[in-house]
């Protein structure tokens, strides 16, 4: 994941596996939002060619309809699709070869939990 975590809270009862729980759901988390991996759901979006029905984990569903939303929401000054210009500046890496650097959120379909860019 590259970074760390920690939880503090205060109680009289005992969760002996919270911590095993939290670090469970961040990998799970990690696999499919990290553009460091190339397993990951995001780099398998990105990888993916163009027209191709997508299916999308109901996390990855949940995360691009609120981004779709707000983008339409704000006119596109909130753009979704700039993994294109983070790797073109070197802010993440480029795994496949693939980065689309042309497009932009309007290219993108959401029907249902599928995805086509």
């Amino acid at each position: 994941m590259g970074t760390t975590w920690s939880v503090r809270f205060h109680s009289e009862d005992s969760y002996p596996d919270l911590r095993t729980e939290i670090q469970s759901r961040l990998d799970e988390l990690d696999g499919i939002f990290s553009t460091y991996k190339p397993a990951s759901e995001i780099s398998k979006i990105n990888q993916a060619d163009l027209k191709v029905p997508i299916r999308l984990s109901l996390e990855m569903e949940k995360v691009l309809r609120s981004a779709l939303s707000l983008a339409k929401e704000s006119e596109g000054e909130f753009d979704p699709t700039v993994g294109g210009s983070m790797v073109a500046n070197q802010f993440t890496p480029e795994i496949s070869g693939k980065a689309d650097r042309t497009g932009d959120w309007t290219d993108l379909l959401l029907i249902g939990s599928r995805l086509i860019k």
